[in-house]
């Protein structure tokens, strides 16, 4: 889903350009509503060591129109032969029809800062990770995960990554925060292939290789670009440019750490649901 999104709503989180973030899909003006029942949600009345922690509540909005709402508790957690007991939120209320046919949502992002870190669970990694934790007996795995996925299947691989299932070298770049995976992008271009392609930011000071913060979420199809000029740093409206540009079957090419990554048409159009 792409759409231009003002900072004020993105709850006080300040970046200072392209935004590639996890919306989860819903709104009343989706054409396929959220049904509960479709999914096999956890049932605490089954578990004996669960605990709620009633006081811990959250309450989600994105830009789209989706939320979440709920509370956290605390439970024993298995992911292969790692286990350790750790908070997680429990969802109450959802608009989304994303979580049709989903049990829930396994999140390795990084801990928030301030009172939205005190608020929201651990995410399960560092849970599992934390010296702290004698209920854990992954509390000397490394802090590194990778995952692999198509439309019907998916892996993950904790600890790091498996070689013997990647083809190539592993491409590093540095992350940018320490409380969300953030990358420095450089260009964004738009076209039926490389060569004809348009770019989406156009800096208004070239020099010294100006690139925009960006978050990267690997639970999202959703490109979130500027829709104003970022104060006089770019000089277009990469929102505009992209609407005016806008063709079937075009893809877009994101520029990181000196590559370019391609985002196939049907990889981020949300066909099924006739969005994009």
């Amino acid at each position: 889903r792409i759409s231009p999104v003002p900072l004020a709503e993105m709850g006080g989180l300040k970046l200072g350009g392209v935004l590639l973030v996890v919306f989860l899909v819903g709104t009343g003006a989706f054409h396929t509503p959220y049904r509960p029942e479709k999914s096999r949600h956890f049932d605490a009345s089954k578990s004996s060591s669960f605990s709620a922690i009633t006081d811990k509540v959250f309450d989600l909005h994105y830009a789209d129109g989706s939320h979440l709402r709920g509370f956290n508790g605390v439970d024993q957690i298995w992911i292969g032969d790692y286990k350790t007991e750790a908070p997680f939120g429990v969802i109450t209320d959802c608009n989304s029809p994303d979580f049709n046919g989903v049990d829930g949502i396994l999140g390795f992002g990084l801990p928030k800062a301030g009172e939205e870190g005190r608020e929201l669970p651990t995410p399960v990694l560092f849970a599992m990770t934390d010296q702290e934790n004698k209920m854990s007996n992954a509390r000397d795995l490394t802090r590194k995960f990778s995952f692999f996925s198509t439309d019907t299947d998916a892996e993950v691989q904790l600890g790091g990554f498996d070689p013997a299932t990647t083809v190539g070298e592993m491409w590093y770049t540095p992350c940018l925060s320490e409380n969300d995976f953030i990358v420095g992008v450089t260009s964004l271009k738009f076209g039926h292939t490389w060569d004809d392609s348009q770019q989406l930011l156009e800096f208004t000071d070239p020099v010294d290789e100006p690139f925009l913060p960006s978050i990267m979420d690997s639970g999202t199809s959703c490109l979130v670009m500027p829709g104003d000029s970022l104060g006089g740093k770019l000089k277009n409206v990469p929102f505009n440019d992209f609407t005016n540009l806008w063709e079937e079957g075009k893809s877009f090419w994101v520029g990181i750490g000196g590559r370019q990554w391609q985002g196939a048409f049907l990889s981020w159009v949300l066909s099924r649901m006739k969005q994009t």
